[in-house]
């Protein structure tokens, strides 16, 4: 089953306020916070997320969030690291993790093979970007989910994503995300069938003192 999913970001950041569009940060691309906090949510079609973001150092972020699908009725709830390691060519490279608790309510509206469930989430992911008149960043996470319903279940939901953001502010950029992933899994896994899931993102950032 394809499915496409019109979402707006809003992301709230409290850093130093400056005039320069590479000021402006993200926690989609390749660069840290640099000890800043953020507060970010995302509302579209299907989705509903907030998150809390806090930069340790001039590498690592470390956040909170709460991620809810209405169409399949799924929850994340978790945490997630991210750490810059350098630059390859004039691009940012970072290594991300998310790890939560997973509960599906077991909606059939959109998919009707999805079935309640609950588990843990683990994702691991790479983001490059590269600043130029705006932010590209080119991303790939790998969400994959142990369930525990129906004697166990597993899966994974590579995705690959391609993210333009620009500032219109010294303190706001809006942008536009595509992505691409793949879905499926083993066992008594809700939606377990292979599926390929395109998304589309409408991103605002504002960044706060």
């Amino acid at each position: 089953m394809i499915r496409f999913t019109a979402s707006l970001t809003l992301l709230l950041l409290a850093a130093p306020a400056a005039a320069v569009e590479d000021q402006v940060p993200s926690l989609l691309g390749g660069e840290s916070l640099r000890g800043s906090t953020a507060a970010l949510a995302t509302a579209g079609f299907a989705t509903l997320s907030i998150a809390y973001g806090q930069g340790l150092t001039a590498r690592d972020d470390l956040a909170g969030s709460a991620q809810f699908n209405w169409s399949t009725t799924e929850l994340v709830l978790g945490g997630s690291w991210r750490r810059q390691l350098g630059r390859v060519g004039g691009w940012d490279l970072a290594g991300r993790l998310a790890a939560g608790w997973y509960l599906d309510g077991g909606s059939t509206l959109i998919h009707d093979d999805n079935l309640p469930d609950r588990g843990v989430q683990l994702a691991p992911g790479l983001a490059l970007s590269s600043r130029g008149l705006g932010l590209l960043t080119v991303s790939l996470d790998v969400p994959f989910t142990v369930t525990t319903w129906r004697g166990g279940g597993t899966w994974i939901a590579p995705r690959l994503a391609v993210t333009y953001e620009a500032a219109l502010y010294d303190r706001v950029a809006l942008g536009v995300s595509g992505s691409l992933a793949w879905r499926g899994g083993t066992g008594g896994a809700p939606m377990r069938a292979g599926q390929v899931l395109p998304e589309l993102l409408v991103t605002g950032t504002w960044k706060l003192d």
